[in-house]
């Protein structure tokens, strides 16, 4: 078992039911590594203590991992700053440095990416960018006693 698939399958084993609330869904949750032991692979993040972690709700991607025998280590399919790619065509500039490309379909325009939360300090939350996750979200660590970072 590779040390980031010991993650997800600690992530999913939690004690921590606003986890199994909130995810399989279009929610990146940004952790931060614990010390020297932790499971969390550095080398995905270098220079940085903290990685986002996303269990997407899509069975196909899920069944890819499954399939691969580990957990997937991905990006957005855009550049830092551009659109949200609703097609394959609107990222065909970086399929030369892409392993795979699926074709699952045009997306809906207009389709908010994924929200990205920053669970990094116990007990609050910061949403980094809203995505269509976001009121979902929010609510469920509500239930849980988070409180949203001033």
């Amino acid at each position: 078992m590779t040390v980031l698939q010991k993650q997800l399958t600690g992530y999913m084993k939690s004690k921590d039911a606003y986890i199994h609330a909130l995810w399989p869904s279009a929610l990146l949750m940004s952790q931060k590594y614990h010390g020297e032991n932790s499971i969390l692979e550095r080398s995905l993040n270098p220079g940085l203590d903290s990685i986002g972690v996303r269990v997407p709700k899509l069975d196909f991607i899920r069944s890819i991992a499954r399939g691969a025998g580990s957990a997937l280590a991905l990006t957005s399919a855009n550049l830092s700053g551009r659109p949200s790619s609703v097609s394959v065509k609107d990222f065909g500039d970086l399929w030369p440095h892409c392993s795979y490309v699926f074709d699952g379909g045009i997306l809906p325009s207009g389709r908010a990416g994924s929200t990205i939360v920053d669970l990094i300090t116990p007990g609050v939350y910061k949403i980094l960018r809203d995505g269509s996750s976001r009121e979902e979200t929010t609510a469920v660590l509500g239930k849980f006693g988070f409180v949203e970072a001033s």
